[in-house]
């Protein structure tokens, strides 16, 4: 008898011991209660945050295009500025292209303007003149005591004096986490289209067309990169060189053109 009264007392469950299933549900309460505190802090943190928000996001997207433009490499064979008429029609039908109208309202070139160019947006306050530019060069350059630039060119057709083709070549400061870009320095310079020699008879509005080529990057110095161009039977390149100023914070923009064919307005 008294083996079975101790059984019985060992395998009996205590009065006040709490049942399996209530207990974890306070558990799993518990749980959900600290989880929706710390979301609503986190929401209302976030409330009383959000123009600083709003800024990191801005900045980041800014300096993800910033970056596309930094190390954006098209092949050199690309086609940024096209005068030939029927290649004209040809590359305006491709949406990278737009149109520089002439005096009369029809398109005298093609010009590229990537969507890498149009995904920045602080172009807009480089551009010299917007909507009416094609793209040569877009690419970080590096000057010899290694200031790190975003440097880009462009090909404008200047309607009028449409004898030359207006290159401009922009320097900026990139921007950062803490500050928007700058301009570090900027150049504009007119090339006159082959042949210099006007004595054959050609008309300043009946030159041959001018053709000019993606820049390229230059493998063995960081601080120039150069472009081919092509028109009247001549064929040459274009370059640009960033160097440091004499006084250690200014920056100085140079420029040439490597044939006889081409020369300085």
């Amino acid at each position: 008898m008294s083996d079975d009264v101790a059984q019985t007392e060992f395998t009996s469950p205590l009065e006040y011991a709490p049942q399996p299933a209530a207990w974890a549900w306070r558990r799993r309460r518990r749980k959900w209660i600290v989880l929706v505190a710390l979301l609503a802090g986190a929401a209302f943190v976030g409330w009383v945050k959000r123009r600083d928000v709003e800024r990191l996001v801005y900045q980041g997207r800014l300096l993800y295009a910033q970056h596309r433009c930094l190390t954006f490499d098209p092949p050199g064979e690309r086609v940024v500025y096209e005068e030939d008429a029927a290649k004209v029609v040809g590359l305006l039908s491709d949406s990278h292209y737009r149109p520089a109208l002439g005096a009369d309202g029809k398109p005298k070139a093609a010009l590229w303007w990537p969507e890498v160019a149009r995904g920045w947006p602080e172009m807009s306050r480089y551009e010299w003149v917007p909507g009416r530019s094609g793209m040569i060069f877009m690419h970080e350059l590096k000057t010899p005591k290694g200031r790190r630039l975003l440097v880009f060119a462009t090909a404008e057709y200047p309607e009028i004096a449409p004898d030359a083709v207006d290159i401009r070549v922009q320097a900026v400061e990139p921007a950062t986490w803490r500050r928007r870009s700058n301009s570090a320095h900027g150049i504009a310079a007119g090339f006159i289209k082959p042949p210099l020699d006007r004595t054959s008879g050609l008309r300043q509005d009946n030159l041959p067309p001018v053709r000019i080529y993606a820049g390229r990057l230059d493998p063995t110095d960081a601080s120039r990169f150069t472009a081919n161009y092509e028109g009247g039977g001549h064929r040459g390149y274009m370059e640009v060189r960033v160097l440091d100023g004499d006084d250690g914070q200014s920056l100085t923009i140079e420029w040439g053109c490597r044939t006889t064919g081409w020369d300085r307005q």
